[in-house]
């Protein structure tokens, strides 16, 4: 499984020229760069055509080995076949331990399959029209339209902020880009998303276990290769989540962890340091918790919901309070 902390992996990145464009070369670059050395770098395509001439001007920019196919026949994308036939070669003399293959094409699906059945990550990069099943046959899969538009105008925006302060205004306003991307077609709905998350919390409810922000990601990307907080124009997975209508992260000592949004009415936290409150500022925590029980018998189950199994752990959780004396006792924070 590909992991962010990856570093070391030999990369083989094989272009598409036919479906990917030369402008979108920085963002490929950028992406492969968390994962290790790009040690084999070809790009395909018939360099007679004239609109392919940008690749052959940025050949030395890159790298890049250009790989000459012809169409010798009508009808047929010998682009495609010579890219399949060489990764086939690279996978089985051993060359890569990760694959990139940079196109927009559903007929490399099958390709993303095989070299995934013998236990090699494949990245797939494409533009949103990428069809779905290339898409999910990728371990993970990079929407390059959409990171390339979202950098264009983070620096767009940088550039009228430098601008701005140059000409000594007094007073302007930038719009933000957090949270406003323009979602394209083919990435998950983030709606979706939340549904997910939801279910992976009362996955983990149901097993007594709290869940972290960090799972919550890695399972992501699982169920969803295209998956990208900036396809969503968000710039960490903390704002990301925090946005969503029903679910919000909270901090645990030096974790974050997610959890349902509380539709309680009766307002378990307010009663929680009403009771504090009324006890000086300071309680034991489990006359606190007996307390509690008496006046709200539902409340294990409001805590489940929460995505808490323990009493003192959703107490942890709680901004207003602490707990002092080796956890034995509960008090207001001043």
């Amino acid at each position: 499984m590909i992991s962010d902390n990856k570093n070391d992996a030999k990369i083989a990145l094989l272009i598409d020229a036919d479906n990917v464009a030369v402008k979108y070369m920085d963002t490929i670059m950028d992406e492969l760069s968390k994962y290790g050395d790009i040690i084999i770098r070809r790009v395909y395509g018939n360099w007679m055509n004239n609109s392919l001439k940008g690749w052959l001007e940025n050949t030395n920019k890159y790298a890049l080995n250009l790989i000459m196919q012809e169409s010798n026949t009508s009808g047929k994308n010998a682009t495609d076949i010579c890219l399949v036939i060489d990764a086939m070669k690279l996978l089985y003399e051993g060359k890569a331990d990760m694959f990139c293959i940079a196109s927009s094409d559903g007929d490399f699906t099958k390709l993303a399959k095989e070299i995934r059945e013998h236990d090699i990550d494949v990245i797939g990069m494409g533009e949103d029209k990428t069809p779905q099943s290339f898409t999910n046959a990728c371990m993970k899969f990079v929407i390059l339209n959409q990171i390339f538009d979202e950098d264009e105008k983070l620096q767009n925006d940088n550039n009228n902020e430098e601008n701005m302060v140059k000409d000594n205004t007094d007073s302007y306003s930038i719009t933000a880009s957090s949270g406003n991307a323009s979602l394209k077609t083919n990435i998950t709905k983030k709606s979706t998303i939340e549904k997910a998350v939801i279910k992976i919390i009362n996955d983990n409810s149901s097993k007594n276990k709290i869940t972290g922000l960090g799972e919550v990601g890695s399972r992501l990307s699982r169920l969803y290769p295209e998956f990208d907080i900036r396809n969503y124009g968000f710039k960490n997975l903390t704002d990301f989540v925090g946005s969503m209508d029903k679910v919000q992260v909270n901090s645990l000592g030096k974790t974050s962890i997610v959890k349902l949004k509380s539709d309680d009415k009766i307002g378990l936290e307010k009663m929680i340091i009403d009771k504090i409150k009324s006890n000086n500022g300071k309680m034991n925590l489990g006359l606190l918790k007996k307390k509690i029980y008496d006046d709200f018998h539902d409340v294990e189950n409001e805590i489940k919901k929460l995505g808490f199994s323990k009493f003192s752990t959703y107490i942890k959780s709680l901004s207003g309070v602490k707990l002092v004396d080796n956890n034995n006792a509960v008090e207001l924070v001043k």
